[in-house]
């Protein structure tokens, strides 16, 4: 099982306690070292290079932009993202790290190379997607734990076979400590803008395409490790995880042995949340989550 630990516009799990796979040598002591693995996935909010890309509505992230966003402010904006990620390696650095909200392979690149970050090894995986603003999902990853085999971005259409312009889903498969099948998929669900109703069906579409994906792999593996994380604009009792995803409460898991486990649903619950927003008072919801 993954133990889920909080944060503040993220959240990251700290243990991958029971995986399976095939029977394959693992080197000495990796098994004790793969109980100390972090997983993390991390929205890191509007992370643009401050320059104007013609192709993208992304002029607001300029320095003459609404935002005045400019080189400095961008390499401060790294430099802290990379301080929480640093944060979270009391026992090590994390082995595998979800992004979303960011804007091209260029700033991935200056996050893993002009802060403390380079120092961690870390490997890119991204592909840019059609969303209008231009920003993506991403996996960082380090090679001596996880080794890809395969990665694609999973473009979203609805039923007419129209193409929803927004952010891809990204699919990582790969292998980890040497043993151990993962299927990595890496999500930004369309926002709430309009009102969380009214844009409810572009969530649906996603959601659809993600149990389409999660379907394929259980006709291929009778066992398999799947680790969905993201920020999904919906919290675990909505229709697009809950019903659409059928991603349920640990307690439900035995009902069908193809649903999958929310490991959220505990903090949901508490009242806490993975994302805080202040208006007139702090309003605290679970966006962001982990599903296995």
């Amino acid at each position: 099982m993954l133990k889920p630990i909080c944060l503040f516009g993220g959240i990251l799990f700290s243990t991958l306690l029971i995986l399976t796979g095939p029977d394959v040598s693992c080197q000495a002591g990796a098994e004790d070292a793969l109980l100390n693995k972090r997983i993390v996935f991390y929205n890191v909010e509007n992370l643009f290079y401050p320059g104007d890309d013609s192709l993208k509505d992304d002029t607001e992230f300029t320095p003459p932009g609404a935002y005045h966003w400019t080189y400095y402010r961008y390499i401060q904006k790294i430099k802290n993202i990379a301080q929480v990620l640093i944060s979270m390696s009391e026992e090590g650095k994390p082995a595998v790290i979800g992004l979303c909200e960011i804007e091209n392979r260029r700033v991935l690149d200056d996050l893993n190379r002009k802060t403390f970050l380079k120092n961690w090894g870390y490997r890119i995986i991204h592909q840019e997607s059609d969303d209008p603003r231009g920003i993506d999902v991403a996996l960082l990853y380090d090679p001596e734990v996880f080794s890809p085999e395969s990665y694609s971005s999973i473009r979203i259409y609805n039923q007419n076979r129209k193409q929803l312009f927004t952010r891809s889903i990204l699919k990582v498969t790969g292998i980890f400590c040497g043993k151990y099948r993962c299927h990595f998929f890496v999500n930004h669900w369309p926002s709430r803008r309009g009102g969380q109703k009214a844009s409810e069906p572009r969530r649906f579409l996603v959601a659809r395409h993600l149990r389409n994906e999660v379907d394929k792999i259980f006709e291929e593996e009778s066992h398999p490790n799947i680790i969905i994380m993201g920020d999904f604009n919906d919290e675990p009792p909505d229709k697009s995880l809950k019903e659409i995803l059928r991603a349920r409460e640990p307690a439900e898991r035995q009902m069908d042995p193809e649903n999958l486990i929310n490991l959220m649903f505990d903090l949901y619950k508490s009242g806490s949340g993975s994302h805080y927003r202040k208006n007139n008072f702090i309003e605290s919801s679970v966006l962001d989550q982990f599903i296995v």
